[in-house]
């Protein structure tokens, strides 16, 4: 079947390939394909998760459940005690998982999302349309506001901004976090494709205010594709977080802040 999937991935067009794969993987929610908006769908309990490619929607079509229970306990939050007041900001937010695996588990949190690809920002944009209480910039996070190269790989979410082989080069505007001058967060969420130490570098006040960061701190930076444990590590201990959990398969740790004021 593997090898089926991965020719019908190449041969097939959109609709034909939409198809196709619900012969086979119909029973967790029909996949579909929209002209209009050149979107990839999912049909899942009566509401439509919006993919940018063929790719991407692969790993939900067998079982959608098991994959948001995944991607959660895969930034270490298994267990985790988060309540609906709490504020999480997402700083590589992609089509929306991270929030969709929070509200499936039944969280619905005060949400913050960056994401700077044009070609995934639309499908976050409608996959957390209508949801209380949230907000997405078009942005990604870095040690301060200017203007930087983003390298797209948007087939597979690895849109970086380090210098790598992409499909696409296209100009965004990095932020730093301090400047939106934010409180009381339960939980940081970075997966910035190798650049973490940049977006924690323009979080430094923010850090203070931030009860729990997760970081994946895999081998996405540069050509070299280094990962960055080493450095995102000794700037949070430097910062008073503790390594809580790590996630050795994914490279995510979770830290926690040893300092936090609870009152600011």
């Amino acid at each position: 079947r593997a090898h089926f999937i991965i020719f019908s991935l190449k041969k097939f067009n959109k609709t034909i390939f939409t198809n196709v794969m619900n012969l086979f993987y119909k029973s967790d929610g029909k996949i579909a394909y929209n002209s209009k908006n050149n979107l990839y769908y999912k049909c899942h309990k009566n509401s439509k998760i919006y993919f940018p490619n063929k790719y991407r929607i692969l790993g939900s079509m067998v079982n959608h459940q098991y994959e948001m229970i995944n991607l959660l306990n895969s930034y270490c939050l298994s267990g985790m005690d988060l309540d609906n007041d709490d504020l999480i900001v997402d700083c590589g937010a992609n089509i929306g998982g991270f929030y969709l695996a929070l509200e499936m588990m039944g969280v619905k949190p005060n949400y913050i999302g960056f994401e700077p690809d044009k070609n995934v920002i639309e499908c976050l944009k409608l996959n957390l349309k209508n949801k209380k209480n949230i907000k997405v910039y078009q942005n990604t996070l870095g040690p301060k506001d200017k203007t930087e190269k983003l390298y797209l790989k948007s087939n597979f979410g690895d849109s970086t901004l380090q210098e790598i082989e992409s499909e696409e080069v296209i100009d965004v505007e990095t932020i730093a976090l301090d400047s939106l001058y934010l409180n009381n967060i339960k939980l940081f969420k970075i997966d910035a494709e190798g650049s973490e130490l940049e977006v924690l570098k323009g979080s430094l006040r923010t850090l203070q205010k931030t009860e729990y960061v997760s970081v994946d701190m895999g081998p996405e930076k540069g050509k070299n594709s280094q990962n960055t444990v080493s450095e995102v590590t000794n700037f949070l201990i430097k910062n008073k977080f503790e390594l809580f959990k790590f996630n050795p398969e994914r490279t995510v740790g979770l830290f926690k802040n040893n300092n936090l004021n609870t009152s600011l």
